[in-house]
């Protein structure tokens, strides 16, 4: 069974779990149920998500004896998201070259878990970088310009 995954909204999927012997007792629990719920049947964990609005994180957990395992699911329609692992004290930067989001209302944020600074500017527009390539070198055009009767031409 792998340790982390993503789902989407109302999504199930199946998992092998190897490892545990036929006819042992085996106890599913998720740590939010109405993000996901699982049960266990012939060797193979069936993991199905609710409907999430955001990103939801839920882990669940397969006790069998001494067997036990635990998976992280993140479940979430959005396609862009990033979840943040950070250690108490830690610091980490990212940047998000879609736009500029310095502006982002982040009232919400619960200022107890994480102390959030956002700043930017406004996108550039994209640099250009011209190319030229001769026979099979490649060569960067410099913007120089050469007078036609210092160049060599061939037919």
């Amino acid at each position: 069974m792998i340790s982390s995954d993503s789902m989407k909204s109302s999504q199930t999927k199946t998992y092998a779990v190897n490892g545990v012997a036929e006819g042992t007792s085996v106890e599913v629990t998720s740590s939010d149920e109405s993000a996901v719920t699982a049960v266990y049947e012939n060797g193979k964990l069936k993991v199905t998500s609710g409907q999430v609005e955001g990103l939801k994180q839920a882990t669940v957990t397969v006790h069998a004896g001494s067997y036990v395992r635990i998976l992280k699911l993140n479940i979430s329609d959005t396609e862009n998201y990033k979840v943040v692992e950070l250690n108490m004290g830690g610091t980490k930067s990212y940047t998000d070259t879609t736009g500029n989001y310095s502006s982002t209302d982040t009232s919400a944020l619960d200022k107890n878990v994480a102390k959030v600074t956002m700043t930017g500017e406004d996108p550039q527009a994209p640099e250009v970088k011209t190319v030229a390539v001769k026979a099979t070198a490649i060569a960067t055009f410099n913007g120089a310009e050469l007078d036609l009767d210092d160049c060599r031409i061939y037919f």
